[in-house]
């Protein structure tokens, strides 16, 4: 696939995107809010619809699907994925390790890719401190950093 833009100065560790997405909500709208599932799901849902309705109305003829459109698609997916790393927050659960558990379940139900490096995870690199089952799993029983690169193994989000 190519993308608009690739690089090094494009690519993110999924972590800082996590940490930094809690750390503005909690910052911008308090602890409160960010805690709220509620209020994450329905956020989330807001802005999937906001991408939803431009892609409506390129698909209808009513919009060209120009640059400018694509950057407003950008735009709302990123809002999407805003509210997606604060749901994993909430849910205390990082989200590359959700998606290596995931993934494992889609791979035994569809079978492998062939992708990556033979490896059920394609090589994905999530190191939880300690062993952590489909039971437990969350930041806290992962022991990975959240907010402000303090590890927040035991401590409240």
């Amino acid at each position: 696939m190519k993308l608009l833009y690739e690089g090094d100065e494009y690519e993110t560790d999924l972590t800082y995107i996590f940490e930094q997405c809690a750390a503005d909500s909690i910052s911008w709208f308090g602890e409160a809010i960010f805690e709220s599932l509620a209020h994450q799901s329905l956020s989330l849902c807001g802005e999937a619809g906001e991408l939803a309705n431009l892609v409506k109305k390129v698909q209808r003829g009513s919009l060209p699907m120009d640059k400018t459109t694509r950057f407003e698609m950008v735009m709302e997916a990123t809002d999407c994925l805003i509210y997606l790393m604060n749901l994993f927050g909430v849910l205390q659960y990082h989200p590359a390790y959700a998606y290596k558990l995931k993934r494992e379940q889609n791979v035994e139900r569809f079978g492998d890719s062939g992708r990556g490096n033979g490896s059920v995870d394609g090589g994905l690199r999530v190191a939880p401190t300690e062993s952590v089952d489909e039971g437990g799993g969350g930041i806290r029983d992962a022991g990975i950093r959240l907010v402000d690169g303090q590890s927040d193994a035991g401590d409240d989000v």
